[in-house]
């Protein structure tokens, strides 16, 4: 009993299963140029890169000790963020209101300006937990409210002899 099978477009008859796959290799072997690609080879090799140029490093560079300096501006305005949310009482300080003791169109301009707060209070040796908390309210809002230290954070915040 002899079986025809369709391989690559053309009619092979063999007489048995064995002989079709052989009848079939050796096809493969004469064409193999019109074997399917495909689009992951194993045997693909990257080649090295041949410029000694270094690659461009995607994003922003890297900041120096002058980019994180704490100028008077920063200064100022880490007294006034304090100020306002010690000031705010129990109830704590919303977004809105926080942004404009920042100086800043959005909120979130004020996780960058916080972000330098911070710094300088751990500088001075005040964990931010100890001075202030960042809650949210019921309806997802940031809430900023004084923890015990704030008043001492302040203080040592507008002395000149510590920065």
């Amino acid at each position: 009993m002899s079986i025809k099978i369709m391989f690559r477009g053309v009619e092979l008859t063999a007489d048995g299963v064995s002989e079709a796959a052989e009848l079939a290799r050796a096809l493969t072997a004469e064409q193999p140029h019109q074997a399917p690609i495909h689009p992951q080879r194993q045997d693909y090799i990257i080649p090295p890169r041949t410029t000694s140029v270094p690659r461009r490093k995607l994003g922003r560079p890297r900041k120096t000790a002058e980019d994180n300096k704490f100028d008077d501006h920063n200064h100022k305005m880490a007294i006034n963020f304090l100020s306002a949310i010690r000031d705010a009482g129990s109830h704590g300080i919303d977004s809105e209101k926080m942004a404009t003791v920042l100086a800043v169109s959005h909120s979130k301009g004020i996780g960058s300006k916080t972000g330098r707060i911070n710094k300088l209070l751990e500088k001075i040796g005040y964990k931010r937990s100890a001075v202030y908390r960042n809650d949210k309210n019921e309806d997802g809002e940031r809430i900023w409210k004084a923890s015990a230290q704030i008043q001492a954070a302040i203080t040592a915040v507008e002395d000149d002899s510590i920065l």
